[in-house]
């Protein structure tokens, strides 16, 4: 029927005015910080674990992976083998409840410059209630990785090292968090309201001229 066309097409109009446009909430390549070894913190990450630390390499510098920029090993040069502390770093945002795609790259450092560096190595993300584990081995080409991603509450993504330290582990090159804002669909703003009072107003319009 014209009315139930004209209903369907004004709660269609508002759910589209509710969401919102996918927003970068943090997109960091490592490029703006400075090269060096044993590093505990950059522009958007910081360790948590004590003692623990990564290396900042990347071009002209144990670059691994030409033509990637900078990137961090996340076994520091200087993390003490003897800690049974994981290797942890984690963003210094911390993030609203709401719906987000999260992306990194990963890459793997096999032993360049460290003879007791094992082969295999494992990272652990964690960012709310997703905890995913990565296992790579040798020098594998970068692999790019997407999650969607719901939190429930306020959180930081963080990327720790399951294994004992041996100054050589997984390598991340990149890391983007992009918000969807689904959570406008629970809570109408004050257009998307203006909106659903207009789409009321033209069916209670329509059934007047109707009666008439």
């Amino acid at each position: 029927s014209v009315f139930m066309r004209s209903a369907t097409y004004a709660i269609i109009l508002t759910a589209c005015a509710s969401v919102a446009h996918p927003a970068t909430m943090l997109l960091d390549n490592f490029d703006a910080d400075a090269q060096g070894l044993s590093q505990t913190q950059t522009l958007n990450f910081e360790t948590t674990a004590p003692g623990s630390n990564f290396d900042l390499l990347g071009a002209g510098f144990h670059d691994l992976f030409p033509g990637n920029g900078n990137y961090l090993d996340l076994d520091g040069s200087a993390t003490d083998p003897s800690t049974t502390q994981p290797v942890e770093i984690r963003t210094k945002l911390t993030f609203d409840p709401g719906s987000y795609l999260l992306s990194f790259v990963l890459g793997n450092n096999a032993g360049y410059g460290a003879a007791d560096a094992r082969s295999n190595n494992a990272v652990m993300v964690t960012f709310g209630s997703y905890t995913e584990t990565f296992n790579l081995s040798g020098m594998a080409a970068p692999l790019t990785i997407f999650r969607n991603v719901t939190l429930g509450g306020m959180s930081a993504l963080t990327f720790s090292n399951p294994f004992p330290a041996d100054n050589a582990g997984v390598i991340l090159m990149q890391v983007g968090i992009s918000s969807y804002g689904f959570d406008a669909l629970s809570t109408p703003e004050p257009a998307s309201m203006a909106l659903m009072g207009t789409g009321l107003l033209g069916l209670a319009l329509f059934h007047f001229r109707k009666r008439k």
